[in-house]
């Protein structure tokens, strides 16, 4: 309507919505509506269809408070989900989703060592990656091999990516397990090290 050219061509494009603005209760008369009725007649018809929607709003809103979604959203936690973009994923937003299982045994502090040397490896792909023999590891790569998926999803995993300790090292996507074998002392450079295993 804001493009019509003439105020005959706009009355007619009113009239041809005529059952919309009844709906709205919009009920000016053909001849006396003008291009400065047009905000009017716009917040009477999206006014209309919030009404006429509530119920299914509603439900709505309150199956994203159900799954602690509106509170993640007020929160402002969950921009890249409405904005369509994601932020690349770091190395201290991998840090953050690991969960560290040391064994209460003689095997901890061997444990300890080998978590910590993991920690490092992942700081090592932070700025421009880690560059092993020509190869390029960034964040991504590693969450990609630890989850399946080189982007954290936008209200997060199911839980955290467990890293467990034994004689075999594993991955398990869909559990979000790793279990890592402990570094020898043999091994001078654990980047070198965990970098050949992805």
């Amino acid at each position: 309507m804001t493009h019509a050219s003439s105020d005959r061509e706009l009355q007619e494009l009113y009239f041809s919505i005529y059952d919309q603005r009844e709906a709205a209760g919009f009920i000016l008369p053909c001849n006396s509506f003008k291009k400065d009725h047009i905000p009017l007649l716009q917040s009477a018809l999206v006014s209309n269809m919030v009404l006429d929607c509530r119920d299914e709003l509603d439900q709505f809103i309150e199956g994203l408070r159900t799954h602690n979604v509106l509170t993640l959203v007020r929160e402002e936690k969950l921009c890249c989900l409405l904005s369509g973009g994601k932020p690349p994923v770091t190395a201290a937003d991998e840090r953050g989703l690991l969960n560290f299982k040391y064994r209460q045994d003689i095997n901890r502090e061997a444990d300890q060592e080998t978590g910590q040397q993991f920690v490092r490896f992942i700081q090592a792909t932070k700025g421009d990656g880690a560059t092993v023999n020509g190869i390029t590891l960034k964040p991504h790569d590693v969450l990609m091999w630890m989850t399946g998926s080189s982007e954290i999803p936008a209200v997060g995993f199911h839980k955290l990516i467990d890293i467990e300790f034994g004689l075999e090292e594993r991955v398990n996507t869909c559990a979000l397990c790793v279990t890592l074998k402990h570094l020898t002392p043999m091994v001078e450079d654990p980047v070198l090290y965990f970098r050949e295993r992805l």
